[in-house]
């Protein structure tokens, strides 16, 4: 059976072309151009991503999420106890450093930088060497 497009575009089946259809070849020459994404939706995609980024570097730890290693931080083990503060550290001074460019997005002072962008302006997520009990985001 053929197929055709609605005026709205849906993909439909038809044995006939409905009145107010089009072909494929016909849809493809009137369709609406593909909207660019929003600075929203941009930014929805980079906070989603940096989570991601925390919460994979929580997991290098056998934490389930940077949530889950944050909440060891009243840990009464000395080791989960210096993970968990850790965690929460990282997560804050990552997210002020994100909410920072985003806000400059907001306001005008800097275009919307892609994600990759984003990323290599946030801290860098290493563990501190436990025996130094280091405690800040390098």
């Amino acid at each position: 059976m053929p197929n055709f497009y609605s005026p709205t575009g849906n993909y439909e089946v038809w044995e006939e072309k409905p009145d107010g259809y089009f072909t494929e070849e016909e849809w493809e020459a009137i369709k609406p151009p593909p909207q660019p994404p929003t600075v929203d939706d941009m930014q929805a995609v980079v906070k989603a991503a940096i989570q991601q980024r925390l919460d994979d570097f929580a997991q290098t730890r056998e934490y389930t999420s940077i949530s889950n290693a944050a909440t060891y931080a009243v840990s009464r083990d000395a080791q989960f106890a210096f993970e968990g503060q850790y965690a929460v550290e990282a997560r804050d001074l990552t997210w002020r450093t994100a909410f920072n460019i985003l806000n400059d997005v907001a306001s005008g002072v800097r275009p919307m930088p892609t994600v990759e962008e984003v990323m290599s302006e946030l801290p860098e997520l290493v563990w501190p060497d436990e025996d130094k009990k280091a405690r800040k985001v390098k």
